[in-house]
């Protein structure tokens, strides 16, 4: 991630600032043109004393509608600031460990410089993962000739239009477990007609001696 200056992301003052005397009703109407639900309070020396949010001055209108009433009792004085010479990593930790929506920015006198709003550092860190990314991809070589992507030698050598091994050589089926064996290549028994295994009964001359010839 490149070292990246909080003076580069900062909103400034004149947008995201009020006085510590300014009424409630001007106030209200600041948070609506701006994109931020946290102002930053300076004095009437631009020093910085705190912040105002959004909810406590709709919570302060609902509850004073006609009233003149200053933000002064809104201020947070004790809030997380960071200096403006400050880098964007070393300060990337506030937004982590806590629901910081934005961060006052002073210099070395406390003066306001603007706010650092979560939604510009959100916005700058997605740009640098891009950055990167594209970075890291290769195009494929194009063909000079004819302008078109170059297939490598190893794709070119395969047959597209050649059958899958699946198709090419079927799985051999198994026989169901509760089917009949089957015998088709087995010997089959041959069976003689009455005449024809008389006939060869007779030939037998002896039990106890033998048979002359095998009758079968």
């Amino acid at each position: 991630m490149q070292q990246r200056q909080l003076q580069d992301l900062v909103r400034e003052k004149q947008r995201c600032s009020v006085s510590s005397t300014a009424g409630l009703r001007d106030v209200a109407l600041r948070f609506i043109t701006s994109d931020s639900d946290v102002l930053a309070v300076t004095d009437s020396a631009g020093q910085f004393q705190g912040i105002v949010t959004e909810s406590a001055v709709v919570r302060a209108l609902l509850a004073h509608p006609a009233s003149s009433m200053t933000i002064e009792s809104l201020v947070i004085a004790h809030v997380d600031s960071v200096r403006v010479s400050s880098t964007l990593n070393s300060v990337l930790h506030l937004f982590r460990s806590s629901c910081h929506t934005a961060i006052p920015v002073v210099d070395d006198t406390n003066h306001l410089c603007g706010l650092l709003l979560r939604r510009d550092v959100m916005s700058t860190l997605l740009d640098e993962l891009q950055q990167e990314s594209s970075g890291r991809s290769v195009a494929a070589p194009l063909n000079e000739q004819t302008g078109a992507t170059t297939i490598p030698s190893a794709h070119l050598n395969r047959d597209l239009t050649a059958p899958s091994a699946r198709i090419d050589q079927p799985e051999k089926q198994l026989p169901a477990a509760n089917s009949a064996p089957d015998d088709s290549r087995q010997p089959r028994p041959h069976f003689f007609s009455g005449d024809e295994a008389r006939r060869r009964l007779g030939s037998i001359t002896d039990f106890r001696g033998g048979f002359n010839e095998n009758p079968w």
